[in-house]
């Protein structure tokens, strides 16, 4: 149905269409917005279903429809008010009439910036609440007192800051805040569908820090909440504690996952989110130095984080996440000094002998996608920033090096380096962030080398015979073993052309 002919058969029943919601916010800030929604008053469910017989109704409480507008598959709502009946993001009663009004229907909804309206007829901007002004601030206002009735909306605001870099508005905070003891009442599936949503826009870490603000983020994170009381070694992390250090990291992430072709965005994401998790458990004092260190803290993180995962539901995604929280620090420096052996069983993972059996540890490539890995710990090489607003500018340079640095392509690595000294304007803070970033450049240039020339080793042995004398895992570490020869030599050879290539780039 074409639009004009949907709002002259509302007008000709003396009914009204409204374009509502997202799509007006979306367009008022110069965005495309995903999809249409409209809002109908003046008009009952029957009169409407029997202008619109196509209309899907999909609303079991209240009239909501799907229908197809300007080649579009749209929702089309029947203007409603909506009363608080009992507690919990569900515990509302609907009313739904001709009388209602756009302005009432509009108040109803959760924030200024989503409480406006364009009527289809005459293109006027329905906005009661101020929404456009609170869009020109880059403020989040909710758009009454009812905002309160829904522990959901806790999340939801957060996610919208994360979104667009809003900030809250006061007495918003202060509402938030009231419904602490409501958000435990949210089912945890809502809860990760507003995660996952955040961590899918430009900006996650205002999620968490939002939460944080609001003083709720231990409802459903504790195991987040909880880094804030944990500072670090400035040396390392002079941008501070634990919490700062992860929000920079998982900004990171998400600026690296929309540059990088990631293979599971939630995977880094969900990595990034924890992987330091386990400094929660491992703060000690250097003997010497006197400073806090956190010895062991990758591999006291795993369980932290299964448990996480586990409450989330996230149990598809723990093989690969879990290596990543235990292995983010090999990728620092350690990678490129390890044994060739060593360095060939992280990536392929190996067999340790149980007993008169065999169990196979995961590595990279087993549990992981390479480019997934190198995401985050790249991104927690970079999240170490005294001053966060320099991080774009960081990531750009990281992910332009990331992406040019090819043995075979020439790289003026002295170029980086003047980069970052016009960034951060002080030589430390730039040759720090410059070794970072050449040596993730490296591990992760050795790692895509080597998968890529493994992937043609094939057993010398005969299989069918091997069969005859082993089974099972037995099986497995007799061809893993002498794939693993092949493997160490190709393992010295990708390290060799980086070697070679960074000697002719630094000339």
């Amino acid at each position: 149905m074409q639009l004009d002919t949907f709002v002259n058969t509302l007008k000709t029943n003396n009914a009204k269409g409204y374009l509502v919601g997202g799509a007006v916010r979306d367009s008022l800030m110069g965005k495309v917005a995903k999809d249409n929604d409209y809002c109908v008053t003046g008009i009952s469910q029957e009169t409407f279903e029997s202008l619109f017989p196509a209309a899907e109704l999909q609303g079991k409480d209240f009239p909501v429809y799907r229908m197809d507008i300007d080649g579009e598959y749209c929702e089309v709502a029947l203007a409603r008010t909506e009363r608080k009946t009992s507690t919990g993001h569900k515990g509302f009663t609907i009313h739904t009439s001709p009388t209602v009004t756009i302005e009432e229907d509009l108040a109803r909804r959760d924030f200024t910036i989503n409480a406006m309206a364009i009527d289809l007829e005459t293109k006027e901007l329905i906005d009661p609440f101020y929404g456009q002004e609170d869009l020109n601030c880059s403020l989040l206002r909710a758009t009454t007192k009812a905002f309160s009735e829904d522990p959901l909306r806790v999340y939801r605001a957060a996610r919208f800051c994360a979104r667009y870099g809003f900030s809250v508005e006061y007495g918003t905070m202060q509402m938030m805040k009231s419904l602490k003891a409501e958000i435990s009442s949210l089912s945890i599936e809502r809860v990760l569908d507003e995660t996952n949503k955040a961590f899918m826009v430009g900006t996650p870490s205002l999620f968490f820090r939002t939460l944080k603000e609001a003083e709720v983020l231990d409802v459903h994170f504790p195991e987040i909440d909880c880094l804030s009381e944990f500072e670090q070694n400035p040396e390392h992390h002079p941008e501070g504690n634990v919490f700062e250090h992860t929000m920079q990291v998982v900004d990171a992430a998400r600026y690296l996952c929309d540059q990088l072709p990631a293979d599971s965005e939630l995977i880094v994401m969900y990595s990034s989110l924890l992987h330091d998790v386990g400094k929660a458990v491992t703060k000690g004092i250097h003997p010497v130095k006197g400073t806090v260190t956190y010895i062991t803290h990758e591999a006291a993180g795993v369980p932290i984080a299964e448990k996480f995962l586990d409450r989330f539901n996230l149990k598809s995604f723990k093989k690969a996440i879990l290596f990543n929280v235990s292995a983010h620090m090999v990728f620092h420096d350690a990678f490129t000094t390890m044994r060739l052996p060593k360095a060939v069983d992280f990536v392929e993972g190996k067999f340790e002998l149980d007993g008169d059996s065999y169990i196979r540890k995961p590595g990279v490539v087993s549990s992981n996608h390479i480019l997934d890995y190198s995401i985050v710990c790249i991104a927690d090489a970079i999240g170490r920033l005294k001053e966060p607003r320099k991080l774009e500018s960081v990531l750009k340079l990281t992910a332009n090096t990331i992406t040019t640095f090819r043995y075979r392509v020439p790289f003026y690595i002295k170029g980086l380096f003047s980069e970052l000294i016009k960034i951060f304007k002080d030589y430390d803070s730039a040759d720090r962030v410059y070794k970072a970033i050449l040596i993730a450049a490296q591990h992760k240039a050795i790692l895509e080398i080597y998968h890529e020339d493994a992937r043609r080793v094939t057993c010398s042995l005969d299989i069918e015979e091997l069969k005859t004398k082993y089974q099972g895992e037995k099986l497995g570490y007799a061809i893993h073993s002498d794939k693993r020869k092949q493997r160490i030599a190709i393992m010295r050879e990708s390290r060799n052309k980086i070697k070679k290539y960074l000697e002719t780039v630094k000339e």
